[in-house]
C-alpha cells in the first residue's frame, strides 16, 4: 500500500493514472455519472476527486478516525462517509459542508449505502455487533437534513 489509487488498463496491464492520497486508501466509490470519485481513508478525511483531470476537487474534513466506507446518492448531490469514530457524515457533494453527522453507532461504521426508493435512505452496518441501521433521510431546500432511524 502506497497512499495511492491506481487506474488499470486490464487488457494491457499497464497503469493509466494514479491520484496521490496522504493515508491509505480504505474506500472508493463513483459519482452517479462516472466524472468524480470519493475516497476515505486512514488521514480521517473524504476526498472528492476529479476523474478527467486526475485532480483533487474537494478535502472534507469532519471524522476523527480512519473513513471506512464512502457512498454517493443516486441523484449525485449527497456522499456518506462512515468512520471508525462510529459515525456517519452526510455531505453535500457540490460545496463539501457537512450536512449531518448521525452518531451514536456502537462500533465503527464498515459499510454505508445511500440509495432512493421512496425518499432517500441510508444504511449502515457493523459485522462485530450484527447489526444494520437504516435512516429516513430527507434533504432540504436549505441543504438541511432531517433524519430518523426507522430500524
Amino acid at each position: 500500500m502506497d497512499g495511492t489509487i491506481k487506474f488499470w488498463d486490464v487488457a494491457k496491464g499497464t497503469v493509466v493514472g494514479t491520484l496521490a492520497e496522504k493515508g491509505w486508501v480504505e474506500s472508493i466509490s463513483w459519482s452517479p455519472d462516472e466524472s468524480k470519485m470519493t475516497s476515505g481513508s486512514t488521514d480521517y478525511s473524504v476526498k472528492i476527486w476529479d476523474l478527467e483531470t486526475s485532480s483533487l476537487i474537494q478535502i472534507m474534513s469532519g471524522h476523527a478516525d480512519t473513513v471506512w466506507s464512502v457512498a454517493w446518492s443516486p441523484d449525485g448531490s449527497t456522499i456518506a462517509s462512515g468512520s471508525e469514530d462510529w459515525k456517519v457524515n452526510l455531505w453535500n457533494a457540490e460545496t463539501g459542508a457537512l450536512l449531518q453527522a448521525l452518531p451514536g453507532h456502537m462500533l465503527w461504521v464498515r459499510e454505508c449505502r445511500l440509495m432512493t426508493r421512496i425518499n432517500l435512505r441510508m444504511t449502515q452496518g457493523s459485522a462485530i455487533r450484527k447489526t444494520a441501521t437504516v435512516f429516513q433521510i430527507k434533504i432540504l431546500p436549505n441543504s438541511s437534513v432531517n433524519s430518523e432511524p426507522l430500524w
